[in-house]
């Protein structure tokens, strides 16, 4: 990659963006220290953990520390000595990464990177405890960092409190009044002193130690006290010495433990780094994306584009961009009009790539697909330079002549922004069709915007180079920074001039002069793109309507299934309560025959007996009669339990749970509710399919009957989205039809409409299955689809 590149194409802005998530100044110099094709397998990984733990809204602790970088440089000669201050930032250090240690080992074991780094990250106790047991929380030295320091600081105390007695004494002493200044003791270089006024200094035997600004104060050393503030600054000597040896040991530590220090500050480093990756993919929905052998982006966004967007609350309004480059396509020249977005499609496509082979995600969806390029090449901007007597046409030939030099050593991926501009249009385009024959022939994958229409002519009649436009709205005169790959956009630009306000009589000699076939080209463009606007209007209309369809057939469906669910349970609560009135008029009866003891007859009971038993077969016969029987009915001596059976009297399927001895009855659990029918009601299972007939009908009335189905669609020799549409609109009326299967003639070509085509059926909620022709036994073979609908 060249310096220029990386500018022009905003990639140190991008680090600078990333870093900005990052919580110490070690991940941002390496955020920093980032470039294509250095990517680390580690952090890729460790991010792409992070990543999956933030959607499972683990909170990831910030990792905020200072670099011991320098203070370990200065502990390596030996018997160097740290200050406090080293030693308190070592101390956060890690304190720090004991909690990330910790969190790496408790929320992180079912993620291999993540907990190896903390499994292999030294704790260094010993190190803690001792730095712990030096300095208070306030970085002080503690009393008890030593014995000896214990007792010398326990001997100054006394030492000190000695002397205060004896000044307040002196303080007392009521012949000393006029001679002292201020009644108070001071501490000047360490000694204890008394404020003594200049011109009455002869009644005050002491030494002199400093004076007051004015000149009129002396601070002075009563000369009883002399010999204890000597042995006091004694003890202050053996206290600074016990210090320096106190540091020095632990300075010692230090050294020994170097190198585990270093692994500490990497993986709290490459954590930090990591988590700012992470969160970044979150905010900005990012993916890890593999290479390949196309540029198949999928609601690319430009990273600093989508971040303006946000922090202007206008995120909602940014365009993604899409498109497929590759295969047999190495050059894509964008046209339309000013102020579209071909330059930002330029850098989108540039930078997304930088960003990818540095090993990070980047703003598209998943299933893009990234070439990756040794090289990326950009001459993007105003080359102007008026220090270099650089006019922009020479600042612009100067950067494709790099290019063509760069891309004769390595396959490149360039983007050349207003290729052919700032000279004579005809001599301009001339040299850019000849630039992009030589870049195409050199394997390299070319992107261009231009506003010449000899070049889209040029492209138009290449076969592995593709026209492509940014979209523009003619009844509002605004662009809508749509990119379409197929065909080359107008550059609007008397329409845009007649929208600002340019006088009309201008406009229309404007018109006079620009060459017939080139005002011709252009209002054909312009048309183009007035009927593109209106059909995608009509198709989001149409699919709208069809949502609205989709939806109150999901809807009357849920209502048939529950009533299909109201109707099983009304009949298992019918069939209960029949059981009950049989079985309670039995018992009447049998109650009634015992009370009429003998005022009936033996032959007289039976009869009634007789007359209710005949009664039951009757009933038993009709219903017997009335009940469906099954298309399929399963052999009672073959059914057994667990069998999956379909029931006639319920009109769906069950699990036999229960079977009667002599096999004439079973229980079935459907829906978990349990019925009792008879075996004979049983069959073998049905395939499940939807059989809504009222459901169909009222989906038939939501649009007009037409003519039969034909069982076959031919799209060979349409454009994607013309053959798509077409597509949508066959299915649709194919499966109000009631077809089950079609054919869809693609042709075989490039494969470009065939994938597309596939991508269509793979989504679409009418289709069961699909697949390619046999070569043998379907006429087409491959070049046609065989596709089952619902």
């Amino acid at each position: 990659m060249n310096e220029h590149s990386y500018r022009v194409l905003e990639f140190y802005p991008f680090l600078e963006f990333l870093s900005s998530y990052c919580a110490s100044n070690s991940a941002k110099s390496w955020i920093a220290g980032l470039r294509p094709g250095y990517a680390t397998d580690d952090i890729q990984s460790l991010s792409k953990e992070f990543i999956s733990l933030r959607e499972l809204d683990v909170a990831i602790p910030s990792a905020s520390f200072d670099s011991p970088d320098e203070l370990l440089r200065k502990v390596q000669p030996n018997a160097a000595i740290l200050d406090p201050d080293d030693f308190l930032t070592l101390r956060r250090l890690l304190a720090t990464a004991q909690d990330i240690k910790q969190f790496l080992h408790k929320d992180c074991s079912d993620f291999n990177t993540a907990y190896d780094l903390g499994y292999h990250m030294p704790e260094l106790k010993e190190l803690i405890d001792e730095i712990n047991k030096v300095f208070s929380r306030d970085a002080s030295i503690q009393d008890k960092a030593s014995n000896e320091l214990y007792k010398i600081r326990k001997s100054i105390l006394h030492a000190q409190q000695k002397i205060r007695r004896r000044l307040e004494n002196l303080l007392k002493d009521t012949t000393l009044s006029e001679v002292i200044q201020d009644a108070h003791t001071v501490i000047r270089n360490g000694r204890y002193v008394i404020p003594i006024r200049r011109e009455l200094k002869s009644r005050f035997k002491g030494i002199i130690h400093d004076q007051s600004n004015s000149g009129r104060t002396l601070f002075i050393e009563p000369a009883e006290l002399v010999e204890d503030g000597n042995f006091l600054s004694t003890l202050y000597l053996e206290e600074r010495d016990e210090i320096r040896r106190i540091l020095l040991e632990l300075s010692d530590e230090v050294r020994k433990d170097y190198s585990d220090i270093q692994i500490i500050t990497s993986s709290l480093c490459s954590y930090d780094v990591a988590a700012a990756i992470s969160k970044w993919a979150i905010d900005y929905q990012c993916n890890f994306i593999e290479a390949g052998k196309t540029l198949h982006l999928k609601n690319a966004r430009h990273p600093l584009l989508a971040k303006q967007f946000r922090e202007d609350k206008l995120e909602d309004t940014l365009v993604p961009l899409n498109l497929k480059l590759g295969n047999d396509k190495y050059v894509m020249v964008v046209t339309g009009s000013n102020m579209g977005g071909k330059t930002v499609i330029l850098k989108t496509i540039g930078l997304l790539s930088m960003i990818a082979q540095c090993g990070l995600p980047i703003p598209v969806d998943s299933g893009s697909e990234l070439i990756y390029f040794p090289q990326i090449l950009a001459d993007i901007g105003d080359e102007q330079s008026l220090q270099q007597n650089l006019s922009t046409f020479t600042g612009h030939l100067n950067n494709i002549k790099d290019i063509l030099d760069a891309s004769c050593d390595e396959e490149s991926l360039i983007l050349l922004d207003e290729l052919g501009s700032g000279t004579d249009p005809a001599e301009g385009g001339a040299l850019a069709c000849s630039v992009l024959d030589f870049l195409a022939q050199k394997g390299n994958l070319v992107c261009v915007t231009t506003h010449i229409s000899s070049i889209k002519h040029y492209v138009h009649a290449n076969p592995h180079m593709e026209n492509a436009s940014v979209l523009f709205n003619v009844e509002t005169l605004t662009p809508t920074y749509t990119l379409e790959l197929g065909r080359p956009g107008a550059s609007h630009a008397i329409s845009i001039a007649a929208n600002i306000g340019i006088p009309q009589r201008i406009l229309s000699r404007a018109k006079d002069l620009i060459n017939s076939d080139e005002l011709k080209l252009e209002f054909l463009l312009s048309e183009m793109d007035g009927d593109q606007q209106k059909i995608k209007s009509e198709l989001l209309d149409a699919q709208r309507l069809r949502d609205t369809v989709l939806a109150e057939q999901e809807a009357l469906n849920a209502e048939l299934n529950d009533l299909k669910k109201e109707r099983k349970k009304m009949l298992n609560e019918a069939q209960r309560e029949a059981a009950a009135i049989v079985d309670n008029t039995r018992q009447q009866m049998e109650r009634l025959l015992k009370q009429s003891g003998n005022e009936l007859t033996t032959e007289q009971k039976n009869k009634m007996r007789s007359k209710l038993s005949k009664k039951q077969q009757n009933i038993n016969q009709t219903i017997d009669e009335s009940t469906a029987t099954p298309e399929l009915p399963l052999d009672i001596n073959t059914i057994e339990t667990g069998q999956w059976v379909w029931v006639e009297a319920l009109n769906g399927h069950g699990n036999i749970v229960a079977i009667s001895d002599n096999r004439k009855r079973v229980k079935i659990d459907v829906d978990g509710m349990t019925f009792e029918v008879k075996s004979k009601e049983l069959g073998q299972p049905k395939k499940e399919k939807l059989k809504a007939k009222t459901i169909d009908e009222s989906v038939a009335t939501l649009k007009p009957s037409s003519a039969p189905v034909k069982m076959e669609l031919n799209l060979v020799g349409k454009h994607i989205e013309e053959a798509l549409g077409s597509l949508d609109a066959y299915l649709d009326k194919a499966s109000l039809a009631g077809l089950n299967q079609l054919r869809i003639v693609h042709g075989f070509g490039t494969g470009t409409l065939r994938e597309s085509i596939h991508d269509f059926l793979s989504v679409s909620p009418l289709v069961t299955s699909y697949q390619l022709g046999h070569m043998e036994h379907d006429q087409g073979g491959q070049g046609v689809t065989i596709i089952e609908l619902k």
